[in-house]
């Protein structure tokens, strides 16, 4: 009998010195950390570097400590508090007359969820005071009405 040869399931993963996973060279690594420390998304990171946000994620937590990464953290948070509070403020009634404030208060939304998160606290408030609440959207309502804005 003529023992058959056995085919791999992945070829490709057999041939490769490191058991199937493509190696990430020591410039990109270096590329990936300048630009973490810079301030850079993973996802802006990956599409400069060209490697996948996977591997621009694993490269990140191989290579700084749990407390480098709670600082890069924090510094985004600021970022996107300071992004938050100019969107808040272009919110005055020339911007409701020129621009949709549906686009803006979800913008203001979103910035806000993402600092949340990234400062490790809830996206969804769990309580109110329903008094304040009637009585900022009394006063949105007043300012749209004065305003005549017609959102389309």
């Amino acid at each position: 009998m003529v023992a058959e040869a056995v085919k791999p399931k992945h070829p490709r993963r057999c041939q490769s010195k490191s058991g199937g996973k493509s190696q990430t060279s020591s410039t990109k690594v270096k590329q990936i950390k300048a630009m973490t420390i810079a301030g850079m998304t993973q996802r802006a990171i990956s599409a400069q570097v060209g490697a996948g946000k996977t591997t621009v994620q694993n490269i990140i937590k191989r290579e700084f400590t749990p407390e480098q990464l709670a600082s890069f953290q924090h510094a985004e948070a600021s970022i996107l508090a300071e992004k938050r509070a100019k969107i808040l403020d272009t919110i005055d009634l020339k911007a409701i007359k020129a621009a949709s404030l549906m686009q803006r208060t979800a913008s203001y939304g979103i910035l806000f969820d993402k600092q949340q998160l990234i400062e490790g606290k809830a996206t969804q408030i769990m309580g109110y005071d329903p008094g304040s609440l009637r009585s900022r959207m009394d006063e949105l309502r007043q300012l749209l009405n004065d305003a005549d804005v017609v959102d389309v």
